[in-house]
């Protein structure tokens, strides 16, 4: 008996949106088997970054780990999330900075100098007196930051290579004739007064850095604060020398690095951070690698 005609014409149909589906279905595995294997040639590997810990070279953790706002030492700038991404930085800088290129170091991998204090600023601008005042107690002195501004004195003019710009108490980010701060020379002059061999330094190399460290020496270094690329600018001060500055300039003393980054003691928290080399060097680049150390 011959098939009738609607179960003869159903079954064309149903054999045809068989072939369908399976051409549909043959056809998606072979795309997602090519998007494989171009993400397992071309797409970049590797996940988010890891959340650090901050930690002495020895593996031990660093006293005093939380900054005024609570938050661990790792976070950039107050407010921000400890897990450390690289902020935007600018690529390129004034002319008179210095390359950003590490050098191959013949000091030691890491180093570390115990034992030195880590004191907290009270005042706005006093970050460069507290600085001071560490570096000598670590040398066996206690003046007091009180003690270190008083002779570093006032340059009225506005010249930070003379004496300290404005009042300690102004708001931090400004700029003369506001409250700005004081510079490597008056402060060399204030510790060699108190019995302290300091020596200024400017446009000095990471290698130099290690090799202080790797002798036990702190490094007080002129950053930002938390070491953020604001700008250059200037200004002309009374005696006529053109001042190179930068809103929140700021001062720490460089107590340790390691192959990724450096340790400093950041007076505005009294505790220590801990920064890439990269983000350090691009903060110390801005007001030419300033640098007091004590050399004995």
């Amino acid at each position: 008996m011959s098939e009738p005609p609607v179960a003869s014409g159903l079954r064309r149909v149903m054999a045809g949106v068989g072939v369908a589906v399976y051409v549909a279905v043959v056809g998606y595995g072979l795309l997602v088997s090519g998007q494989n294997v171009w993400r397992g040639a071309v797409a970049p590997r590797g996940g988010p970054l890891a959340r650090e810990t901050v930690a002495s070279p020895g593996g031990d953790p660093l006293p005093s780990l939380e900054g005024r706002d609570g938050l661990p030492v790792l976070a950039e700038e107050e407010g921000e999330d400890a897990s450390w991404v690289e902020p935007a930085l600018p690529r390129a800088f004034p002319k008179g900075t210095v390359t950003q290129t590490l050098v191959v170091s013949s000091a030691p991998s890491e180093g570390f100098v115990e034992g030195v204090p880590a004191g907290r600023q009270v005042r706005n601008l006093s970050c460069e007196s507290q600085s001071a005042a560490d570096l000598a107690r670590y040398y066996g002195l206690t003046p007091t930051w009180e003690e270190i501004l008083r002779r570093v004195g006032r340059d009225p003019g506005g010249n930070p290579h003379k004496g300290f710009v404005g009042s300690v108490d102004d708001l931090p980010g400004q700029l003369y004739p506001r409250g700005y701060g004081v510079y490597a020379e008056p402060i060399a002059r204030a510790l060699s007064e108190i019995g302290l061999p300091a020596t200024v330094h400017y446009l000095q190399s990471d290698e130099w850095l290690r090799r202080q460290v790797a002798q036990g020496r702190p490094v007080m270094v002129w950053v930002t604060s938390g070491m953020k690329p604001y700008p250059v600018e200037s200004w002309r001060a009374k005696d006529g020398t053109q001042v190179r500055a930068v809103r929140h300039e700021h001062t720490c003393l460089l107590v340790g690095y390691n192959e990724q980054g450096v340790w400093v003691i950041d007076p505005w928290f009294g505790q220590y951070r801990y920064y890439p080399w990269e983000v350090f060097l691009r903060s110390w680049d801005l007001l030419q690698r300033m640098s007091v150390v004590i050399e004995r």
